[in-house]
């Protein structure tokens, strides 16, 4: 005992000293030693009581508040993994799907989360709400003052910042020149900080950033640090990069064409092959159905059950599973016949064809089959199932899951995960003739476009038909349009001019 107190006492002073002159230390109000060999109920008591005593005086204790706020500040907790502002629209709309349907309300709660300190709304400037309160800290590490030699140096309260750390309200009359620096830069390094006026003055649209001269990056675009945080989230990156986010960031839409719908059908997967000829996946009446993107000419091939997924392997054949009989059929579309079954053995769903192999789900794994359909090799599914399935041209596997875009290898090893503003149950996926993925969303009912590394995307088709059905998307390479097919309406959607 003797041993163990004279430990507690050298604890608390080696505490105490390191935190002396230190504001932090007044957020130390008592000291409580637990030990998972031997300590008493009367001190987890203690412990309890005093957590109790603190957490009342908070001013929100016991505060009665909506319940239908708590469903919005999960929607909010889930969009802080891959966001850092929202803009008041979205909320509003955000919250209407939580029942909160007054704008008044709305306000309140964002007022309530910003006297949490969760997020930073304020009622003036209401157009951005940060519900990631430290990314501001981050951006103000942009802004670095660069102190004016003839009045700082001179200053004894500077100096006495500099030794002690000790700040003196005169400091605040000193002269500071405001410099920015690149987000990848290190603030307290004085190299590379740059005058708003060193920067527009740049005659190429780049400037030298001195801090990264030794690196292949020295030079940096201008439009960098002169873009809007709240509008771009641009970082040190060389302009091949900041091109790319920029392509994303186009001015991209597709509107609605046409659409036709179908008898008796319903849609289980949809692709074009490279002669536009549009073919269907129908899971009800267990069948290949192709046609033009009119709906016209349509021709119907029997199945020996309930297609899932297909892969298109050439302008004549494709690949179909039939989860329920665990087979993979091939199916010769320009005879209208099954030329060859494969049992699987396991129920088989989606499926892939890319660089004579095929990507199929088995059982919740990924498994790669030769063109004879032998397995070369089995992953398993690092944690979810796939709902969308799709192979981009770069060989990058894209599935959906309850909440994200999932992008694999072929390993099954995850590359990129991705979720955004208003992207909510994405289903179908496919990719576009610049590798761009398509994502098209059942809650939200919109398409958006994401970039090839996930940083990124842009709603591209903003109102889907709310039917009761999944969307499925295909990309049409032939006519570059967006193809859409929910249930058993098929709606094909063509860029704007």
């Amino acid at each position: 005992p003797e041993l163990l107190e004279e430990k507690i006492r050298q604890f608390k002073e080696k505490i105490k000293d390191h935190l002396r002159n230190q504001e932090k230390r007044k957020h130390i109000t008592a000291y409580y030693f637990l030990s998972n060999l031997n300590s008493s109920d009367d001190i987890v008591d203690e412990l309890r009581k005093k957590i109790f005593r603190d957490a009342k005086i908070v001013t929100t204790w016991e505060k009665a508040i909506p319940l239908v706020w708590t469903f919005l500040e999960n929607e909010i907790e889930h969009l802080r993994q891959h966001k850092s502002i929202l803009d008041f629209e979205y909320i509003n709309d955000l919250a209407s799907m939580c029942s909160i349907n007054e704008t008044e309300n709305v306000v309140s709660f964002l007022k309530y989360q910003h006297k949490l300190g969760r997020l930073i709304f304020f009622e003036t400037i209401s157009d951005f709400i940060i519900i990631q309160p430290k990314w501001l800290a981050d951006a103000c590490k942009c802004f670095v003052t660069n102190k004016v030699v003839d009045d700082v140096d001179t200053s004894d309260d500077w100096k006495e910042l500099q030794e002690t750390g000790k700040n003196q309200s005169n400091l605040l009359n000193l002269k500071y020149t405001i410099k920015f620096k690149c987000a990848n830069g290190d603030p307290n390094n004085p190299k590379g900080r740059v005058t708003k006026e060193e920067v527009e003055i740049s005659g190429d649209g780049q400037y030298v950033c001195l801090e990264h001269t030794h690196t292949s990056k020295g030079k940096h675009s201008t439009e960098e640090l002169k873009s809007t945080w709240f509008k771009y989230y641009l970082t040190c990156q060389d302009q091949d990069v900041i091109q790319i986010i920029l392509e994303v960031d186009e001015d991209i839409h597709y509107t609605e064409k046409s659409s036709f719908r179908l008898k008796k059908e319903r849609i289980y997967d949809i692709q074009t092959n490279s002669t536009g000829l549009f073919i269907i996946a129908d899971g009800k009446q267990d069948q290949i159905l192709t046609c033009t993107l009119s709906g016209g000419n349509q021709k119907k091939i029997k199945l020996p059950g309930n297609p899932d997924s297909f892969a298109i392997i050439d302008n004549e054949s494709i690949a179909v599973t039939l989860p329920y009989e665990e087979d993979i059929v091939f199916v010769d579309i320009s005879k209208g016949e099954i030329v060859k079954t494969i049992h699987m053995g396991l129920c088989c769903t989606a499926i892939a064809y890319f660089n004579s192999k095929f990507i199929v789900c088995v059982d919740n794994t990924i498994q790669i089959l030769d063109i004879d359909c032998k397995v070369q090799s089995t992953e398993p599914l690092p944690g979810f199932t796939t709902d969308g399935f799709s192979v981009g041209k770069n060989g990058n596997i894209y599935c959906t899951d309850y909440n994200k875009l999932i992008c694999m290898d072929m390993h099954a090893n995850i590359l990129f995960t991705f979720t955004g503003v208003n992207t909510r149950r994405p289903r179908g996926v496919t990719t576009d003739d610049g590798g761009y993925i398509l994502v098209a969303y059942d809650h939200s009912h919109n398409v958006h476009r994401v970039s090839p590394d996930g940083s990124r995307s842009k709603e591209i088709v903003r109102k889907l038909p709310k039917i009761d059905w999944s969307p499925f998307i295909c990309f049409d390479s032939v006519t570059k349009s967006i193809i859409i097919g929910r249930k058993d309406k098929v709606i094909v959607y063509t860029r704007s001019a």
